[in-house]
């Protein structure tokens, strides 16, 4: 019993420290940011789809009826952020969320900007951690 909690504990540490950052982006301030805005997370950032499958995203808010998701994509390759965000695309069906943001580090190419606008997605590129708190905060802000 003592190994299986031991083991069960270190997962959880584990969860919490993988989620503290995607693609080398952190999630903290974009967490913060949603928290004064009176947004709550888990630290399990996933939403049941209507398929009945369990979809999984960097960031979920929710704030009384209203839900958010985030995704930041891959900066290194632009095939595999394009990927990422057809993906998000089938996980926002699936889910429904009110607003769906995919975080670029990088700038996003023509396509990429017309797939989110497409897709209905939020597209915020950002190429520093101030730049991604100020134009988050300012998305978050017009929510209300």
């Amino acid at each position: 019993m003592f190994r299986e909690l031991a083991l069960n504990d270190f997962k959880d540490i584990v969860s919490i420290e993988a989620h503290s950052e995607a693609y080398g982006v952190p999630l903290g301030t974009m967490r913060q940011i949603l928290q004064i805005s009176g947004f709550n997370f888990s630290l399990e950032p996933s939403l049941r789809g209507i398929s009945g499958t369990l979809q999984c995203f960097d960031i979920v808010a929710r704030k009384g009826n209203q839900t958010i998701v985030i995704d930041v994509l891959p900066s290194a390759d632009r095939k595999k952020s394009e990927m990422k965000l057809i993906n998000m695309r089938a996980k926002i069906w699936d889910c429904a969320p009110d607003l769906a943001i995919a975080i670029s580090p990088v700038e996003a190419s023509k396509e990429m900007k017309e797939m989110a606008k497409f897709y209905k997605l939020a597209l915020i590129v950002a190429m520093n951690e101030q730049d991604l708190e100020e134009k988050f905060e300012q998305l978050v802000n017009s929510l209300n």
